[in-house]
């Protein structure tokens, strides 16, 4: 692991030591889960004590879903001003500033569901020992098997049980399915049958992914029992619910956002946005402050939300058990 320069620890002293912060706030696009984690980092910065104009200037870069883009923005933005912090939010960002950057100015990615995928880091659960650090965004993947197998468990007796996949080649969704893929070897009672769609820019291209998204529906019929919604910016928008609602053959048992559980996924399983958002405000504190990101551990969500939708429990024949339903507090879907 490289680790951090004194040239770099010295110049990490410097942006401490001067009195307004200018922050970089790049977003991969213009969508519900981006936009939550950008609100609640910016409230939590002014909680801080931060406030635009006096010890802050923060500069909001929009990607609109281009990686060219996200690289030139946030190049002539480093060519303005000396820039002591550079946020990411979601996965083509954070993979841009880091191509950019080089480790010369400290960055802190958020909504990234597979940073060691997306090449970002090498571990999580340590400290990086570079100029970069941020907040996983995704729950473990065994824990969201686990438990959508208690739910359906029963279901299907004499053989795995079929999990259709249908994404786009965004990168967290690859590598979303690859892991699933890999626990699913070592696991004789399941599967995950894919399909992929080719990532355009999002969301100028929702009409085209829609009825990618319809083929591939029609191509897994027959072949799968349930339909598992994939990382990334596609399953997130209310679109893509919608048309597995209408056009599916098969009950949705995991959905990624709330959106998804009200729509009629089974359950929904995701990282609360306000918690993400405002730790990841803690953790801009705290190096502009003067701490490394190299010192700070990369470590998945440390609160989640968990939806049920009652009607599709009943439809399945399923009854929830108490503790599932305690998770699930008040969010509960018909």
């Amino acid at each position: 692991m490289e680790l951090y320069t004194f040239s770099t620890w010295v110049k990490n002293q410097v942006i401490y030591f001067r009195t307004l912060k200018r922050i970089i706030l790049l977003e991969t696009m213009d969508v519900k889960v981006v936009r939550d984690r950008s609100h609640w980092f910016q409230v939590q910065m002014k909680d801080l004590g931060y406030s635009e104009g006096l010890n802050m200037e923060l500069t909001i870069l929009k990607a609109n879903g281009r990686s060219q883009l996200a690289e030139s923005l946030l190049n002539k933005a480093l060519l303005k001003n000396e820039i002591d912090l550079v946020v990411t939010n979601a996965t083509l960002a954070s993979k841009a500033a880091k191509k950019i950057l080089r480790n010369r100015i400290p960055q802190l990615f958020m909504t990234v569901s597979d940073p060691v995928g997306a090449g970002l880091i090498e571990k999580i659960g340590f400290s990086t020992g570079k100029n970069i650090t941020g907040r996983v965004h995704n729950i473990s993947r065994e824990t969201k098997i686990k438990i959508v197998l208690r739910l359906i468990k029963n279901k299907i007796k004499t053989r795995p049980v079929r999990f259709g996949y249908i994404h786009s080649s965004y990168p967290s969704s690859v590598g979303d399915i690859r892991h699933l893929k890999a626990i699913a070897e070592k696991n004789k009672d399941i599967r995950f049958i894919s399909y992929e769609i080719p990532y355009k820019q999002f969301p100028v291209h929702i009409d085209y992914m829609l009825k990618e998204l319809a083929k591939g529906l029609k191509k897994l019929d027959g072949k799968i029992d349930y339909l598992w919604e994939p990382l990334g910016p596609f399953a997130e928008s209310i679109e893509y619910n919608k048309l597995l609602k209408v056009q599916a053959n098969v009950p949705v048992v995991y959905g990624v956002n709330k959106e998804s559980a009200q729509v009629g996924a089974l359950i929904y399983l995701a990282p609360d946005p306000e918690t993400e958002g405002r730790e990841v405000g803690e953790l801009a504190d705290m190096i502009l402050k003067g701490t490394h990101p190299g010192k700070i551990v990369v470590i998945p969500p440390i609160k989640f939300n968990l939806g049920i939708n009652l009607t599709t429990a009943t439809k399945m024949g399923i009854i929830i058990p108490p503790d599932i339903l305690k998770l699930a507090n008040q969010n509960l879907y018909r």
